[in-house]
């Protein structure tokens, strides 16, 4: 009894924030139900929001600092150079799953069109369908290198139009009308007021693989970054304990002062079934592919026996409290992964590799847009798969970070951030399934890299016991391969989780 009493503590004391915003979203859906009956004003609803207001102003209030110093510190301690072939092959395999994990849940999120044509906001204007594809991937590339660092972190490059009104006469069958069509007369370069993400990611980038080709020289800059993304996501976990609140808040003013609330529901029960397709789909189909054309093994077997794992990823949603599990896993008797491979992919995987949170991040976001009525052309959808793809890189490893990603990536395509508060309501469910799909692919990386590489272990073997990469720690901010075991696992463990 006794023992059981310890395990209810312990999983009420682990989850207590999944379930307070469990309780928070209930709270929020039964006043905002009740109080929609009254037919409450304007001022009325943004006194009802007023709390969840504030809570994302203080989320986007950390925008630019996590962004910014969890991408310099990261791709600082990466040195592809440093393991050759097994670096380059394990990072581009992370890229090429994250990119696809993005591209799939954009595509069935625009195939299915769960967000439908919402009455939110009436029809869209005739001046925003006139709007050239050609200028939208224009300012993309501009935004991508911003001439102002400074002014990227509050605005945004965006091609201007200057509407004009022309009367057609138009006859059908015997009786004339006239009808005005919006044209473009003039356009211009100017700025809308917005974080410029794509291009904080990208000097980001630059300064964070320019510290890292410094060597001893970069290390103040890298420490300096390291800290700040250290204290960020403290502040992010702190922040993230207001959440039933903030969620309570958002959801009764969307529920209080929704004028199609059965659509609105109906359209989330579409999302929910797209989002689940797309990690059966990545995890039932796609991952098997891989792992047979390329490993050439049982896909059944090697699923199975990461079953551990993934229970303790399906209680916690981190992937990082699993990395000692899926350590022993994958070097065990059926998969017999060379230790070199798994103690340097393993930690990397689980502060990069992300594919399960973006297919839920690329798939959330086109589906807000439709609920907004954004027009989704192809620069629209182009800039989407571009940012969750680069966005991927900074998920705050902690439980809901995608739902912290998905208020960045509104904000930098226009959208309202508060748009989003109806995922919260099922947040519990789907931070699970994608922990999970990302656990996967995780595990898959470090099999194919092993697959890959295997030719490449003697050679490595060979130059550490000549003494060959005795000075390499001294050349690089974080060693990607430490020859101790447990300070390889403490440093990555340090770097992602709070």
């Amino acid at each position: 009894m006794a023992s059981s009493d310890k395990s209810c503590l312990y999983f009420i004391k682990t989850n207590l924030l999944v379930i307070l915003t469990l309780i928070g979203v209930i709270v929020g859906f039964a006043i905002g139900i009740s109080v929609r009956e009254l037919h409450p004003s304007a001022d009325a609803l943004m006194w009802i929001g007023i709390l969840g207001e504030l809570y994302l102003n203080v989320i986007k209030m950390m925008i630019v600092p996590l962004v910014a110093s969890s991408i310099i510190s990261g791709t600082a301690s990466l040195d592809p150079k440093f393991n050759g072939k097994i670096s380059l092959v394990g990072i581009s395999f992370i890229l090429i799953t994250n990119f696809f994990g993005t591209v799939l849940g954009t595509v069935l999120c625009v195939v299915i069109n769960p967000g439908g044509r919402s009455s939110k906001l009436g029809p869209v204007s005739a001046a925003k369908t006139n709007i050239q594809t050609q200028d939208v991937f224009a300012d993309l590339l501009r935004n991508i290198l911003p001439e102002n660092l400074v002014a990227a972190t509050f605005q945004v490059t965006m091609t201007k139009y200057e509407i004009g009104d022309r009367i057609v006469n138009t006859t059908m069958n015997g009786t004339h009308s006239q009808d005005v069509i919006n044209f473009i007369k003039s356009k211009k370069l100017g700025t809308s007021n917005s974080v410029n993400m794509l291009g904080i990611l990208v000097i980001s980038s630059f300064f964070g693989m320019a510290t890292a080709a410094t060597g001893k020289i970069g290390r103040p800059f890298y420490k300096f970054f390291y800290a700040a993304t250290e204290i960020v996501l403290v502040i992010l976990e702190k922040i993230l304990w207001s959440t039933p609140i903030g969620v309570a808040s958002l959801i009764m003013r969307e529920v209080a002062g929704a004028d199609d609330l059965q659509g609105n529901f109906m359209r989330l029960g579409i999302f929910i079934g797209t989002f689940m397709l797309g990690q059966i789909i990545a995890l039932f189909i796609v991952l098997p592919i891989i792992y047979v054309v390329i490993v050439r093994r049982n896909p059944l077997k090697f699923f199975t026996s990461l079953a551990e794992p993934m229970l303790i990823v399906l209680a916690t949603t981190l992937t990082s409290i699993a990395m000692p599990e899926s350590l022993r896993k994958l070097e065990g008797p059926y998969n017999k992964i060379d230790k070199r491979i798994t103690r340097f992919i393993v930690p990397l995987n689980a502060a990069i590799g992300r594919t399960g949170s973006c297919i839920f991040l690329s798939a959330s976001c086109v589906f807000i847009s439709q609920l907004e009525n954004q027009d989704q052309n192809a620069g629209s959808i182009v800039l989407i798969v571009l940012l969750v793809t680069l966005m991927s890189f900074a998920v705050p490893s902690i439980p809901s970070g995608s739902l912290v990603t998905i208020i960045i990536l509104l904000s930098a395509i226009g959208i309202p951030p508060e748009a989003a508060s109806l995922l919260f309501a099922f947040d519990w469910f789907s931070d699970r399934m994608r922990s999970i799909t990302n656990i996967y692919f995780q595990c898959l990386t470090s099999a194919v890299t092993y697959k890959v590489c295997k030719s490449s272990l003697r050679l490595i073997y060979d130059n550490e016991k000549a003494g060959l990469n005795d000075d390499i720690e001294g050349e690089t901010i974080i060693p990607l391969v430490d020859k101790n075991y447990t300070e390889q696992i403490e440093t990555r463990a340090e770097f992602i989780s709070v």
